[in-house]
């Protein structure tokens, strides 16, 4: 069994867009904050917010990313509280093209058809719909040939700041 999807249909008409600024600070730590705006939103209101966090900011903003959003609202009930549940918990396929161009997929906490709780390594039977319809995503409106290379499971560790010597 899988958790319940609750996110609307993706059909072209997104009930609002994410707009997240990327900054980074002298100590070269990262930080993303994002808003939800409608999606009638201007390119020139985005901008006019990016430049009036940056007046505001130490840190150097570098990047602005505008992404419809079909979303609603986080539930923990909708969600399969059996292995695997934590978000942390990743499948990761990687894709590449014919260029060596390379992405990587995250399923956040697997179903155990996908990871199999007694093995180290994902069912890839199960990974073919999902890497099919990846694939057909990537290539459209292209000349480019993607295709599947591989998928591991990964847990997402903290990370203490590196000391220099």
């Amino acid at each position: 069994m899988a958790g319940v999807r609750t996110a609307p249909t993706v059909d072209g008409t997104p009930p609002w867009q994410n707009v997240s600024f990327a900054f980074i600070d002298s100590s070269e730590d990262k930080r993303s904050i994002s808003g939800q705006f409608p999606p009638g939103t201007t390119a020139a209101q985005i901008e006019a917010i990016a430049a009036a966090l940056q007046t505001r900011s130490n840190a150097s903003l570098y990047e602005v990313r505008v992404t419809a959003a079909y979303s609603s609202q986080p539930d923990v009930g909708n969600a399969d509280a059996v292995a695997h549940i934590s978000v942390f918990d990743n499948v990761v396929m990687l894709f590449k093209d014919q260029a060596n161009h390379s992405q990587d997929f995250f399923i956040p906490a697997p179903t155990t058809d996908v990871q199999p709780t007694d093995s180290d390594t994902p069912d890839t039977t199960e990974l073919l719909p999902l890497g099919l319809v990846i694939t057909n995503a990537l290539e459209q409106g292209t000349t480019d040939d993607w295709q599947v290379i591989s998928a591991r499971y990964t847990e997402r560790r903290e990370k203490n700041q590196r000391t220099y010597m």
